[in-house]
């Protein structure tokens, strides 16, 4: 495109040189040719010159006006630039302060599962003083049952003593009762029991359960024989023995006695084992 209009200017200063050339040939009839013919060098020179100074007039025209283009792209391109990296800043501060904001999160959340986990180890320390207590409670409570449970067999062989008593008096008319044998221990008054513990048979009598609600087929269970045991220590003068050893005593006992497995054996087997132990 420039170069055709480079040749149409070419052109036309061409047709302008002919034109005026023509005008001053015409101008200069009559004079000598020589004087013609340099009229008409100098205007072609003069004409050839402005044609090259047009020329290089427009050749700078076009590089001022490229240059200030591409000083203006330049500009362009510094003000997207800037703008980007304002752009970026910005982005950048915001990122940052949520960033910061996630990381103010992060560290109250942290705070707060440490709180949980001081209530939890806390509720699990009160969980495990109160399941203490309940145990506590529950040997209690058994070593209770089975103080209760002694002095209901005691109550229960005090009656039948009393009861067989009464049936010998009525049989010997009214006489003197005779005194029942308690091996060394005294008579039974009412108040205290004495166990006969050189009679086997009637240890067996005084503390073994009755089975399935039948009195002739008694058995002895682990829970009797820790009675047995705690009625020993008390006729021996030790006292009573103490709650936190008496979970467990019984049923560690019976096995010793009887062997690990058995849960309850008949009078016979209770008679001769017996008989061992008080000796």
């Amino acid at each position: 495109m420039r170069q055709q209009q480079q040749q149409q200017q070419q052109d036309g200063d061409k047709d302008c040189l002919e034109e005026l050339c023509g005008t001053v040939s015409e101008s200069l009839v009559g004079a000598p040719p020589a004087g013609i013919n340099f009229a008409l060098g100098v205007l072609s020179s003069q004409a050839q010159e402005i044609s090259s100074l047009r020329q290089a007039l427009r050749r700078c025209t076009q590089e001022l006006h490229d240059q200030t283009w591409m000083e203006l792209l330049a500009k362009q391109q510094d003000l997207q630039e800037t703008e980007l990296c304002a752009e970026l800043a910005a982005e950048t501060r915001l990122l940052s302060s949520q960033a910061d904001l996630l990381r103010e999160r992060s560290q109250q959340q942290s705070k707060r599962l440490e709180e949980q986990a001081k209530e939890l180890a806390a509720a699990e320390q009160e969980c495990q003083r109160v399941r203490t207590q309940a145990l506590q409670n529950q040997r209690d409570a058994t070593a209770e049952t089975w103080a209760l449970h002694l002095e209901v067999q005691e109550l229960r062989t005090e009656y039948t003593e009393l009861a067989r008593g009464e049936a010998s008096k009525s049989q010997i008319g009214g006489g003197d009762s005779a005194t029942p044998d308690m091996g060394g221990h005294g008579s039974s008054s009412g108040c205290a029991f004495r166990v006969p513990w050189h009679d086997p048979g009637k240890i067996f009598d005084a503390f073994a359960s009755d089975s399935h609600g039948d009195s002739r087929s008694r058995r002895m269970r682990p829970t009797d024989f820790g009675h047995i045991c705690e009625q020993l220590r008390r006729d021996q003068g030790r006292g009573q023995t103490p709650m936190h050893r008496r979970e467990g005593f019984a049923e560690f006992t019976f096995s010793a006695v009887f062997g690990v497995g058995v849960t309850e054996v008949d009078r016979n087997s209770r008679a001769a084992t017996t008989g061992s132990s008080a000796t």
